[in-house]
């Protein structure tokens, strides 16, 4: 019983290392988009923010320092 009590506290610290990576990534990734449609000016900070489903305020930080380069 203590292997298994010990397998399973190590698959499950796996298993929400995984799950953190995919959630990075996926985060990471809308960014990058968001910074490009912000680039081409297709749609508002406003508007990526909702469909994207991030913080407003990370998008506007993504303009600011697009106007400054």
């Amino acid at each position: 019983m203590k292997n298994f009590k010990v397998a399973y506290k190590f698959a499950e610290k796996q298993r929400l290392e995984i799950d953190y990576a995919l959630n990075k990534g996926r985060t990471e990734g809308k960014l990058e988009m968001a910074e490009k449609l912000l680039e081409e000016n297709v749609f508002s900070a406003e508007k990526i923010a909702e469909y994207f489903g991030l913080p407003l305020s990370q998008i506007k930080e993504i303009e600011a320092s697009l106007a400054h380069a």
